[in-house]
């Protein structure tokens, strides 16, 4: 800038210096807003560079099909970035991957481990995604695009099997899943009903018999007292160790 604090004519001339980072840029992250911004430009003056230069419009679309050819095989959303607390992958409507940053609102790292967290505790899907301040369809939306995430969440799920089920043994006790004394989840209250629900869903899912959408009736508590009495003998075991036992331990018959 000048004294007056306008920008020279001079100091914004597109260089070769910054024609090269800006398809760097391009090249690494397949955003034409992110690598316009990298060299002080706004996208719609990149537009129309592009347009009255052909040769560097064929430099910038083999930028693009380079970032695609990168990133497009990645398997979880924060896969590929740099800073998976300020960046994410998101799948464009031409259907190529770029990476942008994560605003306000959006999904992030944190607010994904933050989910899968309440999800290992209390293996309800929807309240989950309502504690972070996203809906039920958003996290069956980003299941299906994202494996790595539909990962993530089954091993979530795996862990609170093992939780509730432990917590339905110990119901009314002052011993926790974890050897510490019991509380709630605070975002989402331990409630029977629902435990005895989700663990008949997760065996008839496991057994390949379950339904999409609908949570089967319960067992009764009888059932599942006769069922999880191993694991309650397990807790006492290791009690004293202060800790779950191993995942394996005491699934005799249960299908998991």
């Amino acid at each position: 800038m000048d004294k007056t604090g306008v920008r020279s004519r001079k100091s914004m001339r597109f260089t070769a210096l910054r024609r090269e980072t800006y398809l760097e840029m391009l090249a690494q992250t397949g955003n034409k807003r992110a690598a316009a911004e990298a060299i002080g430009f706004r996208r719609n003056r990149m537009d129309g560079l592009r347009k009255r230069d052909p040769a560097f419009a064929a430099d910038c679309e083999a930028a693009l099909q380079a970032a695609d050819s990168r990133l497009k095989d990645a398997e979880w959303q924060f896969e590929k970035v740099d800073e998976p607390e300020f960046q994410t992958l998101r799948q464009c409507r031409n259907g190529r991957v770029q990476i942008i940053a994560v605003g306000p609102g959006r999904w992030s790292k944190r607010v994904e481990d933050r989910f899968l967290a309440i999800l290992s505790q209390c293996g309800n899907i929807e309240a989950s995604a309502r504690a972070v301040g996203f809906a039920g369809t958003d996290i069956c939306r980003r299941r299906r695009q994202w494996p790595g995430f539909a990962r993530r969440m089954e091993d979530a799920l795996e862990e609170a099997d093992v939780r509730l089920e432990f917590r339905l043994a110990c119901h009314g006790n002052v011993v926790s899943p974890d050897g510490v004394p019991a509380g709630d989840c605070p975002e989402v209250p331990f409630d029977p009903d629902f435990a005895l629900r989700y663990l008949k869903w997760r065996q008839e899912k496991k057994a390949g018999r379950g339904r999409r959408g609908r949570v089967p009736e319960p067992p009764s508590i009888e059932a599942v007292t006769e069922k999880i009495v191993k694991r309650v003998q397990a807790i006492k075991r290791h009690r004293e160790r202060g800790g779950l036992p191993p995942a394996a331990d005491n699934r005799e018959g249960e299908g998991a």
